[in-house]
């Protein structure tokens, strides 16, 4: 009897957390935070690969043989060794070198291979803007400063200020949203895990209120990415993920099937913001497309001025435009000391050094220890690379001057900054 009393509450509790696993609250307590097989865990939009594959040329580097790296395991140094060697020390489970379409260096760990897809997170921030700027070429959305509201006519009866907010809002981080960028593992009740792990995205939108006017303040946030989603979604009258299948993952002859999460079987809204799931060699193809201007092999995909404005920084937006970061280079004063003594200083030493104050993205302030007025501690200038990046240090690396695309995707790593040590592996190839 009582092993039977056992049985009956095992199943009880079986049936009990399957039917709470809809909530937000037990999803986010069931998955413990986002991970790289969130995939696995939502319902899925398949994004079909196309009939005829690009495949990247096979090449070899012995320089990626060759160069040193401190490698560092639990916080102690280990020895100084090959990227590979590097990387087998982290929770990469995928990292490619593609130069001049050619793969320079390829390595997959953790059970991961060429074929398997991860979740990419706020890379898909990248994918998100590249369909709306494709949406602008073709003139289905008519402009890149439309209101929302044009295509998503029921906000407006939701707050009056959605009628000011623009897709160049959405695209740049600037629609003013009163919004926690805060996923599970920090704060399960918080918006931000109710959108990841909600099941009706578009009812917690129109809930949505402003704390600043739109386009006036730069603040990351992932609802807007999924106000763009359905933007596009309304606009071109296709889901998501079809829509870039057909003007993306097809053309670019994609090698692998993608996919896109869902809020849910009923509701069906495109995860816009960090949903994508795709392999490393495929997301490399992205990179390739803006490292030629928006051409694929004769085809124009997007319009050249889509790339000119994703790598040219947008210096009130600390260098972060259309979801494309840039790489930024810290320069410090004449007599290499930390500190700038005033703005005129800076601006004489960008000039000093042949270029023009208005290129380069914001000068960091930092008012020190016991100081009692603002320092000017270096500045940041545009490298000419830039990236996409998601949460969990995913990362498509563009390097415009060498032909260089770079994908790693994997977990979270405490020790490397990816985009840094990508651009640090630039000045040896």
């Amino acid at each position: 009897m009582q092993r039977l009393k056992t049985y009956v509450i095992l199943i009880i509790i079986i049936i009990t957390g399957i039917s709470f696993t809809a909530c937000t609250f037990c999803r986010g307590l069931l998955y413990g935070g986002p991970g790289i097989t969130d995939h696995k865990h939502f319902t899925q939009a398949i994004i079909h690969k196309g009939d005829c594959p690009f495949h990247f040329a096979t090449g070899d580097d012995p320089i990626c043989k060759k160069l040193k790296f401190k490698v560092s395991h639990k916080g102690k140094l280990i020895a100084y060794a090959p990227l590979d060697t590097l990387l087998s020390y982290t929770p990469t489970v995928a990292f490619v070198i593609i130069r001049n379409d050619s793969i320079l260096f390829e390595q997959y760990a953790h059970g991961y291979d060429r074929d398997k897809i991860s979740t990419i997170f706020s890379v898909s921030k990248t994918l998100t803007c590249l369909l709306a700027e494709i949406a602008i070429d073709e003139g289905i959305i008519s402009s890149i400063d439309d209101p929302v509201v044009k295509y998503v006519p029921e906000l407006s009866e939701c707050d009056p200020t959605w009628n000011q907010v623009t897709i160049r809002h959405l695209m740049d981080m600037r629609a003013g949203i009163k919004f926690d960028e805060n996923y599970a593992s920090r704060s399960p009740f918080g918006k931000m895990a109710r959108m990841y792990y909600g099941s009706n995205s578009l009812g917690q939108i129109k809930k949505m209120k402003f704390e600043s006017q739109p386009g006036t303040t730069s603040n990351y946030q992932s609802i807007s990415t999924n106000v763009l989603g359905l933007v596009i979604e309304r606009a071109t009258d296709k889901p998501l993920a079809k829509y870039m299948e057909e003007k993306v993952w097809q053309p670019l002859g994609m090698e692998y099937n993608a996919s896109l999460s869902l809020d849910s079987k009923k509701h069906r809204f495109p995860k816009a913001f960090g949903g994508f799931s795709a392999t490393a060699i495929d997301l490399a193809k992205i990179g390739r497309l803006y490292l030629n201007n928006g051409n694929w092999n004769g085809q124009k995909i997007i319009d050249s001025t889509w790339i000119n404005q994703s790598s040219s920084p947008y210096i009130e937006n600390y260098g972060y435009q259309l979801s494309w970061r840039t790489i930024r280079n810290t320069v410090l004063d004449t007599t290499k000391k930390a500190f700038f003594t005033d703005s005129l200083a800076v601006v004489a030493r960008i000039r000093k050094l042949g270029g023009n104050p208005s290129e380069h993205t914001i000068v960091k302030l930092d008012k020190g220890r016991g100081a009692k007025k603002t320092t000017w501690v270096g500045f940041n200038y545009n490298s000419g690379a830039y990236y996409a990046l998601g949460i969990l240090d995913q990362v498509i690396y563009i390097n415009p001057a060498k032909r260089i695309v770079m994908i790693r995707t994997g977990k979270k790593d405490k020790i490397y900054d990816y985009p840094y040590l990508m651009h640090r592996l630039t000045d040896y190839l």
